[in-house]
């Protein structure tokens, strides 16, 4: 199997290879396989430039869905072969976690669903779910935890999210196409 994992350096990696992957929310293949012919520049400099970004945002916001989850599990894969807690979560797993008190605090969450235009007549989210997803993001804002958003459309997402949601996002992460 070719990988990108050094046996020596990552030997804690590939010894937990199992867990680390179940916990991540990723397959091996992810955390094996460079990032870098799948996902595009801006996602590969906030990789790459984590500590900075770290230090100056929330978080990126990814407004380009082609091969999202996929792109957010090599980039999930990429932290992680640098050390760093990566976990890929969908919005409904993210909402039952925080409401039951059970949401983990990893160093960086990935939604790769947080805003998907529905397809006909919706009712959109339930404002409880909204203030829950916003409480998320404050807490992992004020904790210095960055957390990876997939938006399809922001003005979309301002309509079900409230234009509040939005100006937190346009002002507190990097928002890329």
């Amino acid at each position: 199997m070719t990988t990108v994992l050094d046996p020596i350096r990552h030997r804690t990696i590939l010894d937990d290879i199992d867990h680390i992957c179940q916990t991540a929310g990723i397959s091996q293949h992810f955390l094996t396989h460079s990032m870098m012919d799948v996902c595009g520049p801006d996602e590969v400099d906030w990789v790459r430039n984590f500590p900075m970004y770290r230090q100056k945002l929330a978080g990126l916001v990814l407004t380009n869905g082609a091969n999202v989850s996929n792109r957010l599990m090599y980039m999930a894969g990429a932290l992680i072969r640098n050390f760093t807690d990566a976990r890929v979560y969908p919005i409904n797993t993210v909402l039952r976690l925080a409401k039951a008190g059970e949401l983990p605090t990893p160093t960086v969450l990935m939604i790769p669903n947080l805003y998907v235009k529905a397809g006909g007549a919706t009712k959109g989210l339930a404002h409880w779910d909204v203030q829950a997803i916003y409480d998320v993001l404050l807490e992992r804002q004020a904790a210095g935890k960055p957390t990876v958003l997939f938006i399809q459309d922001m003005d979309s997402a301002s309509q079900a999210y409230g234009d509040v949601f939005r100006d937190f996002l346009e002002n507190n992460y990097k928002i890329v196409g």
